[in-house]
Order: C-alpha cells, then sequence, then structure tokens
C-alpha cells in the first residue's frame, strides 16, 4: 500500500479549502505587454494569453512544493506551449513519488481542465546536479565546454566547439562511466558556446563596464538599497554617480553584483523598452518551469521573450560553476536575439515578476540569433541582498 507524507496530506487540505489563494497567483483583466508578446507567438488571443501564462505560474509554484515534499525523488517540470493548448510534465523516480504528486495536482482546481503528466526517470535533480559538478571539476576555470541538464531527455549535455571535441570528450566519458549511478551524459559539437555579455565599449546604459543595470536590491537586515547587475562586470556608475560595491560574486550558482551611493532613490522599478514597470513579485529558481515564457531587457537587443531551454546550465565562462544558470531561446518567428554585449546585468521578469539578472549568452543559432543565460534571483543572499518588491 502506497503511503503519503504527512505533510504532504496536510497540503493537500489547504489547497482542497483554498486552491487557488494558496498559491497567491491572479490572472489580470487586462494583458501585460509580455502576454500580448505571447499572444503574437503562439497566434491565440489575449485572454487566452493570460490564462496560460496564469497556468504557467500554477505549475511552478507546484513545482516548488514537489522539491520541498519529495527531494530526493525530483527531477524537475516542463510546460508546453503551442498553437493548440498549454500542458505540463512533473518528472520523478519513483512510484511513491508520483502517487505524491498525482494527490497535490488533483487538489488543484485551477489544473482540473489541463493535462499534467506525472512521468518516471531514473536520475533525480540532485543527482544529475552532482554529476555536474564533477564535470565541471575535470575542466577548471575558464573551460572550453558548457555543460547543461536536459530535464524532458533526463541526462546531462556537454556542449563543445569542434575544435576541442576529441579533447574534451574522452576524460568526460571515462568519468561519466566510473561506477556512478548516472549513466546519461552526451557529449556534442556545437557551433558556440557561452560568453559573457559585458561590452569593452562604453555608451550603454552603465558607465565603467558597458553593462545594463538590472533590478533594485535591499541589503538583508538593512534600509539600504541599491541596483544589481552581473558581478564579471567592472564596478559601474549611472548617470556620472558611481556604483559603489556592496557584494559580488562571480562563480558557483551566480553572476551578480550590487551597488550603491547614499542620497539616492532606488524605486523597484524596471524599464524595459516600452516605459517602465513596478517589480512586485519575485519567481525563485524552483518554481521555474522547462519551456516557461519570460522576458528580459537589455542594451544590445532591448526588449525580448523566449522559453526556458535548461535552468541547469554551467556555463564555461564562469568560474566552479554549478548547473543553476537559465539558459533561454526564441523558437518561433520572428526570431528575436535575446543575448549579446553589453546586455549583461539586465532585467529577466515576466509582467512585474523578477526572475534574474542577465549573464551571457550563446548562439548564434542557425536563425542567427543568441539565447540568453540569466542568473536566478534566487541566489540575491550570496551577495547580501534581496530584491526590493515594494
Amino acid at each position: 500500500m502506497r503511503t503519503v507524507p504527512s505533510a504532504v496530506i496536510l497540503l493537500a487540505i489547504i489547497w482542497a479549502l483554498t486552491p487557488t489563494e494558496a498559491f497567491g497567483v491572479t490572472e489580470s483583466e487586462e494583458a501585460s505587454p509580455d502576454a500580448l508578446e505571447y499572444s503574437r507567438e503562439f497566434e491565440v488571443d489575449a485572454n487566452e494569453a493570460v490564462h496560460r501564462l496564469h497556468l504557467q505560474s500554477t505549475i511552478g509554484q507546484l513545482a516548488e512544493l514537489a522539491v520541498e515534499s519529495v527531494p530526493s525523488e525530483w527531477a524537475g517540470s516542463i510546460v508546453h506551449h503551442d498553437k493548440e493548448g498549454f500542458s505540463a510534465e512533473l518528472l520523478v523516480t519513483s512510484e511513491s513519488a508520483m502517487a505524491t504528486l498525482e494527490l497535490l495536482v488533483s487538489q488543484v482546481d485551477a489544473l482540473s481542465n489541463v493535462r499534467v503528466t506525472i512521468r518516471l526517470v531514473p536520475n533525480s535533480l540532485a543527482a544529475l546536479e552532482e554529476k555536474v559538478t564533477e564535470l565541471v571539476a575535470t575542466g577548471g576555470n575558464d573551460r572550453p565546454f558548457d555543460v547543461w541538464i536536459d530535464i524532458p531527455a533526463n541526462r546531462i549535455v556537454v556542449d563543445v566547439l569542434e575544435s576541442d571535441y576529441e579533447s574534451v570528450r574522452l576524460p568526460i566519458e571515462a568519468l561519466a562511466l566510473e561506477g556512478k549511478d548516472v549513466t546519461s551524459v552526451v557529449v556534442r559539437e556545437v557551433d558556440g558556446i557561452a560568453f559573457p555579455t559585458a561590452n569593452i565599449y562604453g555608451g550603454l546604459l552603465l558607465s565603467g563596464s558597458g553593462c545594463t543595470s538590472g533590478l533594485t536590491v535591499q541589503k538583508i537586515g538593512s534600509s539600504q538599497r541599491g541596483v544589481a547587475y552581473a558581478g564579471h562586470c567592472a564596478d559601474s556608475s549611472y548617470a556620472g554617480i558611481p556604483l559603489n560595491t556592496k557584494g559580488e560574486v562571480f562563480g558557483g550558482s551566480a553572476d551578480l553584483k550590487w551597488g550603491r551611493k547614499s542620497g539616492h532613490n532606488y524605486p523597484n522599478k524596471i524599464y524595459y523598452g516600452g516605459g517602465t514597470r513596478n517589480i512586485t513579485a519575485t519567481n525563485s529558481w524552483n518554481a521555474i518551469n522547462i519551456d516557461d515564457w519570460v522576458c528580459h531587457y537589455g542594451r544590445a537587443t532591448y526588449y525580448g521573450c523566449g522559453q526556458v531551454m535548461t535552468k541547469t546550465l554551467a556555463p564555461g565562462y564562469v568560474p566552479d560553476a554549478q548547473p543553476r544558470f537559465i539558459r533561454v531561446k526564441d523558437t518561433t518567428s520572428p526570431y528575436v536575439s535575446l543575448g549579446d554585449h553589453g546586455d549583461s546585468g539586465g532585467p529577466w521578469f515576466y509582467s512585474t515578476s523578477a526572475w534574474g539578472i542577465h549573464s551571457g549568452a550563446s548562439g548564434p543559432n542557425n536563425h542567427g540569433v543568441n539565447k540568453g543565460i540569466f542568473t536566478s534571483i534566487t541566489y540575491m543572499y550570496l551577495v547580501d541582498a534581496y530584491v526590493a518588491t515594494s
């Protein structure tokens, strides 16, 4: 007989009483610019776009609870957007975890008419992340390869240039087969690997680095506010005001920096090309699903949106990288570039929710555009700060 953790049963009871309110997600009557962009991309009306993006958030928050409920058996979440409709997949490694998630999904009224598939896979996300850490260690800093977890295929992918293919493939394949539980490691040739998108010339938003300002942050345990951008960017200034660095990290799971100068205001707003919008919420790394719709703004490629390709990228340019960077692609015409020199530090967001800080790009793909790479706001604590939402 299958057993379900008592804590999960309690959560299910709470959801049954207040299924929508438990998630804190509501559908706006008016479509945001991001939802309108979605409606153009997938050829649906604005109301349908808002509804689908509401469902995306619901799946994301369900994934957060799954991480807490079945942490060692959780393998990731995927959402599917197309012209015909919306669906989702939740991946776990055991039948008991499957039973837990079936119960949780059944208690969310918003998902009653949505196809949510719970699929068994061999490798947990935690096991795959452990293997990625080993692979990163083989290459040292400034590695000639990127490594990421292909969550839908439940495998690790190593991207390497043709010129480095043999020198990278042999030691990685040997390490992958050293009696480990994880056997799904694929090494493949690509036309380009990730690169940081700081620029070497001035004239962009932040002087001194050629980067883009990101999100307003507040120091933990303090009322001090400042502006966050990318850790690999040089110390910067805005409109002649020096942003004295208060915290920075470039390595592991983050590429973040923030600075401030007293005597100035730091409202929780971002410029996104079409004006400004207030940032009133955040979206954690755990709540990001594969194929989520998300947008960014940078001084090189400006405003653009795409879908999450992976949330488990370890970029080659990041020292001691952990598989926690998010890479985003635009898969539907008209194709837009989501990262280039000068975009580093810029905000990633959906509607008024902050998702991350732009770090780098990879590409171009066969449509001549780059994918974007960003650091999740989850790791803002590494620079002793958090995103300001009020």
